[in-house]
């Protein structure tokens, strides 16, 4: 018979010796870490100053320590060690060090000497809702004070957790998650009240030869727990919010300096103090649209190689003050300065007296013809010869008389032919009587009676309005428009290009700003926010203005949500806008929200609108493109045009910082943030010339 074989192939005896080993293997082993049992804890930190500046921290353990500070002070606590996260090597300095805990964070953990219980480390960090500030005079607390006299409240009261906390509003009876990743109504992190109430320091801001615009409203439109935000103790923020259509990443400082990215990669970045770029090798930019800058004092350039500027189109200079343009020719005598103008005119006007000096020779030639026209007196004073060659004719006409050589000059000039007191020969000689004309003359300087001289040409000179505000003012019928003169004169200026291509420029809006839903001012009241209407003031009441009845579910329309009027508004808008606009939704593929829909004309002149807005007729709504991208952007543009859309203005950003795109029903037309296609943004002509809008 085979002898039968057990663990590792040994017999009997075999056997009993393993379980020999096993047994005093496992003997050895109970006091070995990790093998001699799993002991828990969880706990308060008390103690954070770690003298080996490792991150480590004292923790009060619930069960294993009393409460009782004089029994066990806080110095007496163990030191734990803090398990760091798998993107932390723990070496050399390298990942997110040290551990950010405070005294007051409750954690757990575990002991690693299951019986002495002095090596304990910790895992993670506990949330919770605070019902109460802290005690320093117990365990379990944060043993710093608030105060350090005695005779104070602050001495008995824990300095965290922080009741509230100044840089958020964070206080008790509210969760440990941050207002920012929990974003409920109430409980609104100060952050964002600082940042809106600064950005409203940011608006209407002037371009030159543009309309103003403002630093964005901020993007934030979190949902928990969609949003990721770590925030420190003196009030840096980060986000990187995943929040479906709104996912952003913002970066902010307790100073106030901050990036911030919206769900459409658009990029706003503020430095509250001074900045600096400073590029070592070559440095490239490029945009596509616009580029807007507004320096609010002085701007130094200086570029020590060569300059190149390439304009394809139009150069508008505009110098408020003196201007001095030196040309220094690299030192040396061949240098040059040169102005070509090819195939167009050059007009020069000046007011008051132009000197030009010149140091050496001057040449001038002129290949057509010449016409000089002086409205007054011209002296000419040649210190040499003056040499005057001409291969024609040369025409010399005086309406008064030619004088030669004045003022000495008082013997009259004769001709020949004219009459002459000659006399006659005396006795003696020939006794011939003389002819008494004066008989010889130049053939070729001809001199006659009365000069027939032309009229002088007065041309006038060329004018500045100096006062464009007024003149805007004049335009829409707002004689307390507020804007300064150079948004005043992009807008004057784009009116006349619209006059000029047969467009009524009093039916395009100029001074939109989203009636205050984006954030912003009335530039006509002045009133901050959201301007209501009369319909959004008295709801149940308000019959007035509009003849058509509310967009809404209530009236059989917007059964699907497709448009979302904000509380400021007065839906009563026409049905067929509205039909147009929820079919525009469907196929944009989004829910409009709308900042502005009918206008009184009351309100209409309240928010700065067009004297001949079409808001006023009811075909007209505002929609808010805020986190969009340029492609959804010109992804709306095409597919307003594909649903009837006629009129179509574009505000990125406008001077509230809102932005949106104006639609209606009006003439086909469209404009850029000024009222005209003069400031129409250039990623935006070529998808709105192909949509059939003429740019």
């Amino acid at each position: 018979m085979q002898q039968r074989r057990t663990i590792f192939g040994l017999g009997k005896e075999g056997t009993s010796v393993l379980s020999f080993f096993i047994y005093a293997l496992n003997k050895f082993m109970e006091n070995f870490q990790g093998q001699d049992g799993f002991v828990w804890f969880t706990g308060v930190v008390e103690d954070r100053n770690d003298p080996t500046k490792l991150g480590r921290v004292r923790v009060r353990c619930v069960g294993y320590h009393t409460d009782n500070k004089t029994k066990i002070p806080t110095e007496d606590l163990p030191w734990a060690w803090v398990m760091q996260n798998v993107h932390t090597p723990a070496m050399s300095g390298w990942g997110d060090t040290p551990g950010f805990m405070v005294e007051g964070t409750w954690v757990v953990g575990f002991f690693r000497d299951a019986e002495s219980l002095q090596e304990p480390i910790v895992i993670g960090t506990l949330p919770g809702v605070p019902n109460q500030a802290g005690n320093p005079n117990y365990g379990f607390h944060d043993p710093r004070r608030r105060d350090e006299d005695p005779d104070k409240e602050g001495y008995n009261i824990s300095k965290y957790p922080p009741t509230p906390l100044s840089s958020s509003d964070h206080g008790i009876n509210e969760p440990d998650t941050n207002r920012l990743a929990r974003n409920e109504t109430g409980f609104d992190h100060k952050m964002l009240t600082t940042k809106a109430t600064d950005q409203a320091n940011y608006i209407n801001i002037p371009v030159a030869g543009g309309v103003p615009f403002a630093e964005p409203a901020s993007a934030y439109q979190a949902e928990y727990p969609f949003n990721h935000v770590m925030e420190s103790e003196s009030g840096h923020i980060k986000e990187y919010d995943d929040t479906e259509k709104n996912e952003r990443i913002h970066e902010y400082h307790r100073a106030g300096t901050f990036y911030e990215i919206d769900g459409g990669g658009n990029r706003t970045v503020k430095i509250v103090g001074d900045g600096y770029h400073v590029v070592a090798g070559s440095d490239h930019l490029f945009v596509g649209g616009n580029c807007n800058i507004t320096v609010e004092s002085n701007c130094n350039m200086y570029v020590k190689k060569d300059w190149n500027i390439q304009v394809d189109g139009d150069m508008n200079l505009l110098v408020q003050g003196n201007k001095t343009e030196q040309v220094m020719c690299g030192g040396t005598t061949e240098g040059f300065s040169k102005e070509i103008v090819k195939n167009g005119f050059k007009t020069t006007s000046v007011d008051h007296t132009v000197t030009n000096i010149f140091g050496e020779k001057f040449n001038e030639h002129i290949k057509s013809d010449i016409t000089k026209d002086y409205t007054t007196n011209v002296i000419e004073r040649i210190g040499g010869t003056y040499d005057f060659d001409v291969t024609k004719e040369v025409t010399m006409d005086s309406a008064s008389t030619i004088k030669i050589n004045q003022p000495s000059a008082t013997q009259l000039a004769a001709r020949k032919g004219d009459t002459a007191d000659t006399g006659d020969d005396p006795p003696g000689i020939t006794g011939v009587d003389g002819s008494n004309v004066i008989e010889t003359g130049s053939p070729t300087v001809l001199i006659g009676d009365n000069g027939i001289a032309d009229e002088v040409v007065e041309t006038e000179l060329l004018e500045v309005d100096l006062d464009p505000v007024e003149t805007v003012r004049s335009a829409y019928g707002l004689d307390n428009l507020n804007m300064d003169a150079t948004q005043a004169r992009a807008i004057s200026d784009g009116r006349a290009v619209e006059i000029a291509n047969g467009i009524d420029p009093d039916t395009n809006e100029g001074i939109e700003y989203g009636d205050g839903g984006g954030g912003g001012t009335s530039p006509v009241t002045g009133e901050a926010g959201p301007i209501q209407t009369e319909s959004s003031l008295n709801q149940e009441n308000y019959t007035g203005g509009s003849e058509f009845d509310p967009y809404t579910k209530e009236f059989g329309h917007n059964l699907e949500d497709r448009l979302r009027f904000l509380g400021h508004t007065d839906p009563r808008i026409s049905p067929q806008l509205g039909r147009i606009l929820e079919e525009l939704a469907e196929s944009y593929g989004s829910t409009l929200t709308i900042t502005s829909a009918y206008r009184s004309p009351t309100y209409n002149k309240k928010v700065g609108g067009a004297k001949k807005s079409v808001h006023q007729e009811g075909l007209a709504c505002d929609v808010v493109m805020s986190n969009t991208t340029k492609e959804q952007r010109l992804d709306f543009i095409k597919k307003a045009g594909a649903v009837g859309i006629k009129g179509l203005g574009l505000y990125f950003s406008s001077s509230s910082g809102a932005n949106f795109i104006h639609c209606d029903l009006g003439r086909t037309r469209q404009w850029g943030p000024s009222g005209s296609r003069k400031s129409q943004y250039g990623w935006a002509k070529p998808t709105l010339k192909a949509a059939g809008w003429f740019v």
